[in-house]
């Protein structure tokens, strides 16, 4: 309904024409001298008119459909009782019609105008014979009301379905203006970590435990870790059979935290050192008061990572689209330079420039596969492997995987910004340290991460100026809370290292891929 989106518009455009009907009526009661006969039920439709004016600034939409109707009822019932009201104030009973119009369509038309012609047919042959005049009267603007309101819902209709049609657009329009000015303001953090470090701590401030965890719950019931302190062991099968309602254990106390009706985390507690106070009621209260937080965090960093990869993928399209046909356009004009040419000079100088320009197209052929790879519901080690695989290939590097992917996963967010940083590590193997070997670990454990890529190049991986990949590195790895050193490789080379509570392999049981291509040519 048109009302739904625009109730403030509509309001004044009806409220406009009761006025100015209400204003002719009077001017024409006035220029006729006959004030005093129809004073009374002018002031009654008067009074009737601003109730359905007060309630359509108030009553909710769903009810909004019946004032018209309402309107139309009480009207004629005041007129068509009063004879002397004569033709002066009847014209008002075309008015809720051109309101259920304007408002409701041409159903709302048609209800309107029958109910008002029925309690004016009704009313007047109570009274009798001597009133037909004013029966007469009354359903000729009736029927004017019932033409104009059929005309008025015509010409709204496409506007009503322009507007339904924008509402979605219009209220997420509204919603993200709203998300700028708070994070600008800097009054709340839209970090699914940050608010789920922030619910944890503040759950084992206040109920004494020695280990928690925050996992999120996707609307398929899958679990994501968002936050842990402490062995996870047995932390989420517990969250796992958690609905709506506490679940307390001898071993861990479960809270699910709500937000509009629906679980959108729970929060584990294990190893409780004491049950005094009511830690249930205290568990909950605390969700509670972070649950809106958290789901705001959530939701923002779905629609960011939409975003961030729908940019990522238009970016690649434009490189591939524009700059790169425009090198290989170039490419083929210093062939043609080189064809033509006797010269020794000239063709020595173009077989360099045709070098760089193949070398700056594999480079941004490269740049366009990172931008396009990512983990497109993949696993980070799937998504590793294939990565890795491919870049081998085609720089000649000999490839060696260890793959240790263990616990719950992830968040998505997480497992993005470490693929970000193995591709920025492994591009800087390919392009800058002459290697023959890449290895590539990734070991977890849903508590701690580490990632390491070595090769057995030229080392010397400093910071240069104007080169910003290693500082990019570093800013992802604080995004995520972990750390990221560079060093260089015993015996040759360059080691990059990602951890964040590096977790013990010697207590699992290691999966180890390695693929094995030809050496890179020195």
């Amino acid at each position: 309904m048109l009302s739904t989106h625009q109730p403030g518009i509509l309001w004044r455009v009806t409220t406009a024409a009761r006025v100015f009907v209400l204003a002719l009526a009077l001017g024409r009661v006035l220029s006729a001298g006959e004030a005093r006969g129809v004073l009374l039920p002018f002031v009654a439709v008067v009074l009737v008119a601003t109730v359905t004016c007060v309630l359509e600034r108030e009553v909710p939409d769903r009810l909004l459909v019946w004032l018209p109707l309402v309107e139309g009822v009480l009207v004629s019932a005041l007129l068509s009782s009063n004879q002397e009201a004569g033709e002066y104030v009847l014209v008002y009973l075309a008015v809720p019609a051109v309101v259920g119009g304007l408002r409701h369509g041409w159903l709302a038309v048609l209800n309107t105008t029958l109910a008002g012609a029925v309690t004016l047919l009704s009313v007047t042959i109570n009274i009798g014979s001597s009133s037909a005049h004013v029966a007469e009267a009354g359903l000729f603007w009736l029927g004017i009301g019932l033409g104009t309101g059929l005309l008025a819902a015509w010409q709204t209709r496409a506007l009503r379905e322009l507007i339904d049609a924008r509402a979605p657009l219009v209220e997420a329009h509204r919603l993200l203006v709203q998300l700028q000015a708070l994070a600008h303001e800097n009054e709340v953090g839209f970090d699914s970590s940050g608010a789920s470090e922030q619910l944890g701590s503040a759950l084992l401030d206040r109920v004494e435990a020695t280990r928690a965890a925050v996992f999120a719950r996707h609307r398929d019931g899958s679990l994501v870790l968002l936050w842990s302190r402490g062995a996870i062991e047995g932390l989420e099968d517990a969250a796992a059979s958690v609905t709506d309602e506490v679940v307390a254990t001898p071993e861990t106390l479960c809270v699910p935290v709500m937000s509009e009706d629906r679980v959108i985390a729970v929060a584990v507690l294990g190893d409780l050192l004491s049950w005094h106070g009511e830690p249930e009621m205290t568990a909950t209260r605390v969700a509670a008061s972070h649950a809106l937080r958290l789901d705001t965090a959530l939701i923002f960093d779905d629609v960011r990572g939409l975003a961030a990869s729908e940019e990522r993928h238009r970016i690649a399209r434009e490189m591939h689209d524009g700059v790169a046909q425009e090198l290989v356009a170039l490419g083929y004009a210093v062939d043609e330079i080189s064809s033509v040419t006797e010269e020794a000079q000239t063709r020595e100088l173009s077989m360099l420039l045709r070098a760089e320009v193949t070398r700056v197209v594999s480079e941004l052929r490269f740049s366009i596969f990172d931008l396009r790879h990512d983990l497109a519901g993949h696993s980070l080690s799937a998504s590793l492997t294939d990565y890795a695989n491919t870049v081998g290939m085609q720089a000649g590097l000999r490839v060696h995987l260890t793959l240790d992917e263990a616990g719950p996963p992830l968040p998505s967010r997480v497992q993005t910004e470490i693929l970000r940083i193995a591709q920025e590590a492994i591009g800087n193997v390919r392009r800058h340290s002459r290697a023959a070997n890449l290895w590539v670990l990734w070991t977890t454990d849903g508590d701690g991460q580490c990632l390491r890529i070595e090769d057995d190049g030229v080392g010397n991986a400093a910071p240069r100026a104007q080169h910003y990949g290693l500082h990019t590195m570093r800013e992802r790895a604080e995004h995520i809370g972990a750390t990221l050193t560079v060093e260089d490789r015993h015996g040759g080379g360059t080691v990059v290292e990602m951890s964040s509570r590096s977790p013990e392999p010697h207590h699992r049981k290691e999966k180890i891929v390695a693929y094995h291509h030809r050496h890179a040519r020195r």
